[in-house]
């Protein structure tokens, strides 16, 4: 087409059939034309531009989509871009990422752009897989139809292996069933808590049940701390101080994993030993307690928010949860007041103490000489020497 005819707009009364065609070649009126050289009857190519030819630069176009006189706003977009944080499936790394790496490239040649890459960071998660299976006769078949190695439908041995989850291979689960079943943050709890998400997920029906008893302790956790912070009690320091310890040091480790990292797994692992430690608690102040289930409500509500704004109500508070500040640690908290020194005699560990921070060599010494335990194990023998590591362990060396 000469350019004076330019752009040709496509027709809007077509029908979209589930055939795998161009819904344009059912559209007579757009497809039989005249040619615009010889003007003899001709026919269009019904294949438009691809999906990637846009969606490789559109986030640029978004920036300043009501630009008329040019692709986008050369000053916007440099504002706004290169992308922050790329994240996608390791497939894309031959389709998408490298499309739109390619149009970045050229668009900087043009000058269009000040940069030659489209993304900053990359993040490629692994795939959700789950045991497939193929008959010689019937090709992919359901799990269910599968018993003891045999397809039950055509008799045949069938092979089975480990794939990502496929409509073709028939190996795909229904998130809908586990929803209705257990709820939708018992799925996304599982999702998350099983595999670091740069690796594949092999998907485990027991995984799922393990996820959903962990949100029952957790509500359970809750009703029962709940009454004990309603009684106002004002517990012991030291004990309120351990507690608060674990809760700074979850938050601090667990904040990493979120935002830097991305091992949601093992923020989540780190969230379970605060969870424990809660469970665990007696004799501490109403206050350090709300404290520390408040920061395990706030630390998982980005992965179970249904559960932790219920049970966030629950603790008496009005506003949402979603209003809250993302908890932030005290580096002051996780300095340690005591320490555990490891008493060995002849290398063996015979006793444990618990001694203040910053206590001299020589009272170590003295200390360990005089526990209970270890002058079962020297007594009547000659000390050859005694080695400190200190902050650590004493060994007492006898013979």
């Amino acid at each position: 087409m000469p350019d004076e005819q330019l752009p040709l707009r496509l027709p809007r009364d077509v029908a979209f059939k589930p055939t795998g065609e161009s819904p344009l070649l059912g559209c007579k009126t757009f497809m039989n034309v005249k040619c615009p050289k010889c003007g003899n009857p001709a026919r269009r190519d019904p294949d438009t531009m691809d999906t990637f030819v846009d969606s490789s630069w559109y986030m640029f176009r978004y920036i300043s989509p009501r630009c008329k006189d040019e692709v986008f706003n050369k000053d916007d977009v440099h504002k706004w871009a290169p992308i922050d944080f790329y994240v996608g499936g390791i497939e894309h790394a031959t389709m998408h990422l490298i499309y739109t790496r390619f149009f970045t490239m050229v668009m900087n040649q043009l000058g269009l752009l000040n940069f030659d890459e489209p993304a900053v960071r990359l993040f490629c998660q692994g795939m959700v897989c789950k045991m497939a299976y193929f008959c010689p006769e019937l090709k992919w078949v359901q799990e269910e139809d599968v018993k003891d190695g045999i397809c039950v439908k055509s008799g045949k041995k069938v092979v089975a292996e480990v794939a990502k989850m496929s409509k073709t291979k028939l190996n795909t689960v229904s998130p809908d069933d586990i929803i209705n079943r257990y709820g939708a943050d018992t799925m996304r709890f599982y999702m998350l808590a099983d595999t670091p998400p740069d690796r594949d997920q092999i998907w485990d029906d027991k995984g799922v049940l393990a996820a959903h008893r962990f949100l029952r302790r957790l509500w359970d956790l809750v009703i029962v701390k709940a009454e004990e912070i309603s009684r106002n009690n004002t517990g012991d320091p030291q004990h309120d101080k351990r507690l608060l310890k674990v809760m700074h040091n979850t938050i601090k480790n667990a904040t990493n994993d979120f935002s830097v990292t991305l091992q949601f797994n093992t923020a989540i692992a780190r969230v379970y030993e605060l969870v424990n430690a809660a469970k665990a608690s007696e004799n501490v102040s109403a206050s350090a307690l709300r404290h520390a289930i408040e920061t395990i409500l706030k630390l998982l509500n980005p992965i179970i928010p249904h559960i932790c704004e219920e049970l966030w109500q629950i603790l008496g508070n009005t506003a949402s949860l979603l209003r809250e500040p993302w908890p932030l640690h005290d580096e002051s908290a996780l300095i340690d007041d005591e320490i555990t020194i490891v008493i060995q005699v002849n290398s063996k560990l015979r006793s444990k103490l618990e001694v203040p921070a910053n206590i001299s060599q020589e009272e170590i010494e003295r200390l360990a000489l005089a526990d209970e335990k270890i002058q079962s194990y020297i007594d009547g023998k000659q000390i050859l020497k005694k080695i400190v590591v200190p902050n650590k362990l004493v060994n007492i060396v006898v013979k």
